[in-house]
């Protein structure tokens, strides 16, 4: 506590998380995180409403957590089919605190979505000499909301996200929709067998997952002779 302001409290915050694409996708759920933040919290408590009701089921209140700076903090966790999210329904989260008056956040999903429509995978460059990496190029345009999912595959198992490097989807010019692309670097050689390596794209207004393959073969001609890098492309 500085001396110019010995009774520093600070204000509320309270924030609503909307779901993730992951949770979408791979779960079928939508999950609504609800947190605040203050430097109180012990009367403050957080409701939900779904479509103006209370629900039944699906909340997870999360235990008081204090920091080191002073604040605390709490949540509370709302799972909802994945349906009734995409139907349009809206959610709610209150803060009630005895000092404010009720603080609510609401969610809606963003309407006039669109799916992805293209989705390209191409080989960027063989690096020279040919032992050090190969890198795909995984693009995929005309969707909104910009909320997206790419994940890479390596013969049909998840590639760890620290290999690869999604970028922020940038609006298409003179375009309302959005596109996002994403490298994998595959170190060379991967396997004297062909890999095959599979981008993933979900996006929470598709009804399908769309995906493009392609196997990165390398062979040996002699121990010390050059290499060759031969590219398939399905």
């Amino acid at each position: 506590k500085t001396p110019e302001c010995p009774s520093h409290t600070q204000p509320l915050g309270v924030y609503l998380l909307t779901p993730a694409v992951q949770d979408l996708w791979l779960r079928d759920k939508a999950t609504f995180t609800c947190f605040v933040v203050g430097s109180d919290l012990k009367d403050a408590h957080l409701t939900w409403e779904v479509a103006g009701k209370v629900p039944t089921g699906g909340v997870e209140e999360g235990l008081l957590e204090r920091h080191s700076n002073g604040s605390q903090s709490q949540h509370s966790r709302l799972t909802l089919p994945r349906s009734l999210w995409n139907a349009g329904t809206s959610v709610t989260c209150t803060l009630n605190h005895p000092s404010l008056p009720p603080q609510r956040l609401m969610a809606l999903r963003e309407p006039a979505a669109q799916a992805p429509v293209k989705l390209s995978l191409n080989l960027l460059a063989s690096s020279d000499p040919p032992e050090a990496a190969s890198w795909l190029l995984c693009e995929v345009s005309g969707f909104s909301p910009p909320n997206i999912l790419l994940m890479w595959l390596e013969d049909q198992r998840e590639v760890n996200t620290s290999g690869f490097a999604p970028a922020r989807p940038p609006p298409q010019p003179r375009s309302t929709t959005f596109w996002a692309w994403s490298v994998l670097r595959v170190p060379a050689p991967p396997s004297p067998q062909p890999a095959t390596y599979t981008c993933v794209v979900s996006h929470e207004d598709s009804r399908t997952l769309l995906n493009a393959s392609r196997s990165l073969e390398v062979s040996y001609v002699t121990d010390h002779g050059p290499m060759k890098h031969h590219h398939h492309h399905h």
